[in-house]
């Protein structure tokens, strides 16, 4: 099974989200915790890893142990449950009363 094949996976359990741009590329991305995260294509043979958006790497997906090896053998980091950070649009603007109680 290919790291594509496996993140799709990923996709169907709730552990990866589709990039924005995935209806043109299909990108996929691994939350890998804090600071790191994951994105592979149907092109790609390895997971890009990147640290605040940088890109510091490439890796492999462990399905048995739920992690990403870096290609390098530097490190390894776990796959965890993607969450959506990205600031949403609200229907209705919240009410906020000020200290006065207003």
């Amino acid at each position: 099974m290919t790291n594509y094949e496996m993140a799709l996976e990923l996709l169907n359990r709730g552990m990866a989200d589709k990039h924005h741009t995935f209806n043109d590329t299909g990108y996929l991305i691994i939350d890998l915790g804090g600071p790191y995260g994951g994105y592979i294509s149907p092109n790609d043979k390895n997971v890009e890893i990147t640290k605040y958006n940088e890109h510091i790497g490439y890796g492999v997906i462990d399905m048995d142990k739920m992690a990403v090896h870096d290609t390098a053998n530097r490190f390894e980091l776990p796959i965890e449950k993607y969450v959506n950070h990205s600031a949403k649009c609200v229907d209705e603007r919240p009410v906020i009363k000020n200290r006065r109680g207003r």
